[in-house]
């Protein structure tokens, strides 16, 4: 038997909001868990509102079963061809 998960890259302010209300979904219920403010959450994850991505880059995918989002994922290191040294000279001074 074989599980089909398909893996979709956000894009949209839309899928960004779905990436971060399904923590909520997930860990409803458990009395440990302390949820973000969901409007931090986002700015802290869009680019256009977070000062940190002048210097860094980021990806966000959703794992989506028969059209449930089931699961995500965060890759701060979005760009893996990236020359560090060529775009920061300062790292490459570090």
């Amino acid at each position: 038997m074989s599980i089909n998960i398909q893996l979709k890259e956000v894009h949209t302010l839309r899928e960004l909001r779905k990436f971060v209300a399904f923590q909520y979904s997930l860990y409803n219920g458990n009395t440990y868990w302390v949820p973000p403010l969901r409007a931090d959450e986002i700015k802290s994850l869009r680019a256009d509102k977070n000062p940190a991505f002048d210097f860094c880059e980021a990806a966000y995918w959703l794992a989506i079963h028969n059209g449930k989002i089931v699961g995500r994922n965060l890759n701060p290191n979005a760009d893996v061809g990236l020359d560090l040294k060529a775009k920061y000279p300062a790292v490459a001074q570090a």
